[in-house]
């Protein structure tokens, strides 16, 4: 288990619940997780949480490790938008070296447009997509992109202790330390 504070990720406003510890934390971006723009994923053994965003814009959410009923690991690719921008700029570009009146600068704006079209579709078919994790609980869902590698080799172990602890408590052999029977 890890020593972790809420406020090392500028999360002041934030804490544990008595008694409540850090099983895992992952960073999802590349960097260190006390940098200004924390993306972070934690498990605890109540709670899911996933902190991120700027000093101005700050995001937490979080679900209930017994609410959590799937888990998704998936790759999304990006939609049809680059094809679209791709084929306007080729469009754009054939109406400049149509209408622009000077023989070097309507060939060259054609050119720089088809240009940047060939890139728009070669960076579209060449990209991997963004690497998510999703986490179905009850009717919400909670979605991460995961662009840390040290962290997508760390998803598995996050999945197995999540479902570990809805079994413990579950099972009833989750004992909760900040609880004890008076005598």
């Amino acid at each position: 288990m890890e020593e972790v504070r809420l406020s090392q990720f500028g999360f002041d406003e934030l804490s544990l619940l008595d008694g409540e510890r850090v099983e895992i934390s992952l960073d999802l971006a590349e960097g260190s997780p006390e940098s200004p723009d924390p993306d972070v994923l934690l498990l605890t053994d109540r709670r899911l949480m996933h902190l991120n965003g700027n000093p101005k814009n700050r995001k937490a959410s979080m679900a209930s490790v017994q609410d959590i009923l799937i888990t998704e690991m998936l790759t999304e690719k990006e939609g049809i938008a680059a094809f679209i921008w791709a084929g306007l700029s080729f469009f754009v570009g054939l109406m400049l070296w149509q209408v622009v009146d000077h023989p070097l600068g309507s060939a060259a704006a054609g050119i720089v447009l088809g240009l940047m079209g060939g890139y728009l579709i070669f960076d579209r078919v060449t990209s991997h997509g963004k690497n998510m994790l999703v986490f179905k609980a009850g009717v919400g869902d909670m979605k991460v992109e995961v662009r840390n590698e040290d962290a997508k080799s760390k998803l598995d172990s996050l999945i197995h202790r999540l479902f570990e602890l809805k079994d413990e408590h579950d099972s009833g052999r989750y004992r909760d330390p900040s609880r004890f029977a008076l005598r």
